[in-house]
């Protein structure tokens, strides 16, 4: 019907922050067939509650334009600090 996968990342404490891990969210997929029947929303709200246990404060992800109302209703946001470069090959 579905899968998610959250990724722990961990990274050394910052200022203000004594957490070590941040959780990434990666490969949400649902089955067409099985789409907008609250499974999406089930499975994410495990990866967060999960990350919570674990002291996870912040958790990222990319996401398709079709999947962001879902995110955003989750409340995540864009956030303008996160830079990406891909490597040269």
């Amino acid at each position: 019907m579905g899968v998610v996968s959250l990724l722990l990342w961990p990274r050394p404490p910052r200022p203000g922050d004594n957490g070590v891990l941040d959780g990434y969210v990666v490969n949400m997929f649902i089955d067409p067939v099985q789409q907008r029947k609250g499974i999406g929303a089930a499975l994410l709200e495990a990866c967060l509650d999960r990350a919570k246990e674990l002291g996870i404060d912040s958790v990222f992800l990319h996401t398709t334009e079709a999947g962001r109302p879902l995110y955003e209703a989750h409340g995540f946001a864009s956030n303008p600090d996160w830079l990406q470069r891909r490597t040269t090959r």
